[in-house]
């Protein structure tokens, strides 16, 4: 799914947000550390915190050659590489990009012929408040154009994090930390020099246990390592890495990001587990690793992920197979946004059963079940898997005024369901719905189509539309956002440009700030698809712009 779609001339460029990548355990540099010389150094740590802010998504291009990985020993759980120096052409491609956004023209007044390893110095020295520093001095005559952020068990309670940053030159490198140091007043920051890599830790001991263990066993030659890496395909301008081993610290992470109580004690007693906690921790305790590229190439930048979690009953229920778009490719061509996805067989217990462990609710499934076929006056789970069917597209129509959204009337919003299933099967479901959306004021509507599929929703006209056999999996939009929807098990597909300003009429009804409006106005569209092969997970997000 790596393969990039040739750009049509006229077509819109593309984007990709880095949002939502795992953040490599170990945490930041800030406090483990403690030198500020590390991070005016670090170039790889201010690269990688811009990258989280997708700052700098989209201008540079990582090609083949030493990677960071060779600097890091084989007991690194968690890596991040990114391109310090991009080619010519890339960096300038990406820049033009980026400034079509005003919030990147208002915080980066960047120059697209710039040196992106001395803007970030600036930045960072800025921050570090070091002002005899001189970058063409001390900095740009050692550093390389390639850097990496990692944390490394080296058999202590917790991993220490490292920083490996490409080098020209050894010995002026030893000089340019040598001045870093000497800015600061003296600093506790270690470092080693392992061929053309410079070796940042919190001490020097760190780094030269870093050393010794990297000239055992390099991550580079890791079989993890190779294998995830592997399954993204070609290197971007920014990799991610997580091992096997990661998985606690990766759980602890989403249930921080989550909200959960990862907190154990109270007043210094231990208490009951989070039931949220111990759910993510148990998604997470037969996780094989993973590893993710962000990519510019050929007019288009993309991020993919791939991983493994072990067994999921949800995940083998919902989103199995490759039948994601069966339905949403038949949708209407401008249609605005519209999510896909297949079912599995008896797809409705493992979902409730993820869902009451989540939240922590101690009533039992069947419990639960009793109460909804109460308010529903459905038979569960059978009604729901049938309402589903094979799999079912949720569209929103592009012509849909903005404004209907505030009508608090849902049969003028162009918005429906298409299920492919057994139509009477269907219908008979439906029927037991009808008599609670009649008490509701609503009428709900539905309509079989010529291939087997049911449309249903509130807006009859846009129901009769639905039941065609639209095009949107042949529209040029569609196709350079989801490259490979025929292997897709699920796809989320937004077309920013499916009619005039919908979507910014859409977040002023919301009240969004108006720099928010501003900012998504160059996009045109969206695609994330996922899809499952051999076993791995694999994800593809891409964001075109106009």
């Amino acid at each position: 799914m790596s393969d990039q779609i040739p750009q049509p001339p006229g077509q819109h460029e593309v984007l990709t947000s880095p949002g939502g990548a795992p953040v490599p355990p170990g945490g930041s540099s800030g406090g483990r550390f403690g030198g500020r010389a590390l991070v005016v150094t670090g170039i790889a740590v201010g690269g990688a915190a811009l990258l989280g802010g997708g700052v700098w998504a989209a201008i540079s291009f990582l090609g083949a050659g030493p990677q960071p990985a060779e600097a890091l020993p084989d007991s690194t759980i968690g890596y991040v590489s990114i391109d310090l120096d991009p080619s010519g052409k890339q960096k300038i491609e990406g820049i033009k990009t980026l400034r079509k956004f005003e919030a990147f023209r208002d915080e980066v007044d960047l120059d697209p012929n710039a040196d992106l390893r001395e803007e970030l110095f600036d930045l960072i020295q800025e921050d570090a408040g070091c002002d005899s520093l001189d970058y063409d001095d001390d900095i740009e005559p050692w550093i390389g154009k390639r850097a990496g952020f990692a944390a490394v068990d080296l058999g202590g309670d917790e991993p220490v994090p490292a920083i490996v940053v490409q080098t020209s030159s050894a010995k002026k490198a030893e000089d340019g930390v040598k001045a870093l140091k000497d800015c600061l007043g003296g600093d506790s920051t270690g470092h080693a020099i392992k061929g053309d890599w410079l070796i940042l830790a919190e001490d020097q001991d760190t780094a030269d246990e870093l050393l010794e263990a990297t000239e055992k066993a390099s991550l580079a030659d890791d079989e993890d390592y190779q294998k995830w890496t592997d399954e993204v395909g070609d290197p971007g301008f920014v990799n991610l890495y997580a091992a096997p081993e990661a998985g606690p610290y990766i759980a602890d992470l989403v249930a921080s990001e989550l909200g959960a109580d990862t907190d154990l004690t109270y007043d210094d007693e231990p208490v009951a587990p989070d039931p949220a906690t111990e759910e993510i921790e148990k998604a997470f305790e037969d996780f094989q690793g993973m590893a993710g590229t962000i990519r510019f190439a050929g007019g288009s930048v993309e991020l993919e992920v791939a991983g493994q979690t072990g067994d999921d009953a949800v995940t083998a229920a919902i989103g199995a197979g490759d039948a994601g778009d069966d339905v949403l490719a038949t949708l209407p061509e401008d249609t605005a946004a519209a999510y896909g996805v297949g079912f599995g067989e008896d797809w409705f217990e493992p979902v409730v059963e993820q869902l009451l462990a989540a939240t922590g609710e101690e009533s039992t499934i069947d419990e639960v079940v009793a109460d909804l076929e109460a308010e529903s006056g459905l038979a569960l789970p059978e009604d729901a898997e049938t309402l589903a069917g094979e799999s079912l597209a949720i569209a929103l129509g592009g012509n849909t005024d903005a404004e209907a959204f505030d009508s608090g009337d849902p049969s003028e919003i162009e918005a429906g369901l298409k299920v492919k299933g057994e139509p009477d099967d269907i219908e008979q479901v439906l029927d037991k719905l009808r008599p609670q959306a009649a008490e509701e004021g609503e009428t709900l509507v539905s309509e079989e189509g010529d291939d087997g599929t049911v449309a249903i929703g509130m807006n009859e006209s846009y129901i009769g539309t639905l039941t065609e056999d639209g095009d949107l999996g042949g529209s040029d939009t569609f196709q350079s956002v989801v490259p490979d929807a025929d292997d897709a098990s699920s796809v989320l597909f937004v077309n920013f440009d499916a009619s005039d300003d919908w979507l910014d009429t859409l977040l002023r009804d919301l009240g969004a700030p108006e720099e928010i409006v501003d900012n998504v106005a160059p996009l045109s569209a969206l695609g994330l698809s996922t899809w499952t092969e051999d076993g791995v997970s694999h994800g593809l997000l891409k964001v075109t712009t106009d």
